[in-house]
């Protein structure tokens, strides 16, 4: 899976910058204070991006694209809207290059999910297929416990649904992925299919081959007061008819304000993790991430 220092790409040139200082003089006559207000960005954070000493945030760009009177051709491209065209959608995919934003999960391919879109948001020409489209990672959403995605409340992820690029499970390993799963419970009756997003990984192992997803990071992380404290492996001999020690290691463990010192049990130190049951059941597999910081990774 890409991470944030592989490689990435930002919306920020000098060019985005200077049309974004013309919208303060035309539509806030200069007003940068209203404008950072209308937008939702603080004013100090405004004010830099109209200095070009920060890239503009997600959040800038996204309540831009919304507005009524900013053109998505020219903001992103520089270029006018074309008087002749008459479906403004297929315009904004063909030059400004946008694509939906889901407000849930989707199922299957994004012609078929359209009621479920709350907006458009850029994408880089090279990205734009009209198989992908963007989900926006909700503040409870498990994934953002996992370490791995360094993932924050709000930004993007840009899927897509089209598996044929992925020939192989390998192609998929360590990826972002959207993906039916079964979470197991310990009474069968509640026990219901659903959608998880989170980070494939693929055991080749021939006698125990399996996909998994990750969703979140053992319990214990987020637990207070958690150190690493010495720990022996033990073993039944029993030619001895007794426990050996095998090897020290070091075990994660609570420590109260006493100092007293509880082993955390297996389950807790277990990622929620859950099994993917056929190749079929992964709907879609994250290829670029916008986050809020101004940076796209494709």
């Amino acid at each position: 899976m890409d991470t944030p220092d592989s490689h990435r790409e930002t919306w920020t040139t000098p060019e985005l910058s200077d049309r974004i200082r013309q919208l303060c003089e035309t539509i806030w006559g200069g007003n940068k204070t209203r404008m950072a207000r209308e937008l939702g960005v603080s004013q100090a954070a405004m004010w830099r991006v109209l200095q070009g000493k920060q890239p503009p945030l997600g959040k800038l760009l996204e309540n831009l694209a919304r507005h009524s009177r900013v053109d998505l051709h020219w903001l992103f491209r520089g270029e006018e809207k074309s008087d002749n065209t008459t479906d403004i959608n297929t315009a904004a995919c063909a030059i400004a290059h946008v694509l939906p934003v889901a407000r849930k999960l989707l199922s299957g391919l994004p012609s078929e999910h359209s009621d479920l879109f709350q907006s458009d948001f850029p994408v880089a020409g090279p990205m734009y297929r009209a198989t992908r489209c963007w989900y926006e990672v909700s503040r409870n959403a498990g994934i953002l416990r996992n370490a791995e995605a360094r993932l924050s409340p709000q930004d993007l992820l840009l899927f897509e649904y089209d598996l044929g690029q992925f020939p192989s499970l390998l192609d998929m390993d360590r990826h972002i992925a959207v993906a039916w799963v079964t979470p197991y419970s310990p009474r069968p009756e509640r026990q219901e299919r659903r959608l998880e997003v989170g980070v494939i990984e693929y055991d080749s192992d021939p006698e125990n081959a399996r996909l998994d997803l990750v969703v979140g990071e053992p319990d214990y992380y987020r637990w207070k007061d958690v150190k690493s404290v010495p720990a022996s492996i033990v073993a039944f001999d029993k030619v001895a008819d007794r426990r050996v020690k095998l090897r020290t290691t070091t075990e994660p463990a609570y420590m109260d304000s006493s100092g007293s010192i509880t082993p955390i049990s297996s389950h807790a130190r277990m990622a929620v993790t859950h099994k993917i049951a056929a190749q079929s059941d992964i709907v879609a597999v994250c290829v670029g991430i916008f986050r809020r910081d101004g940076f796209v990774i494709p």
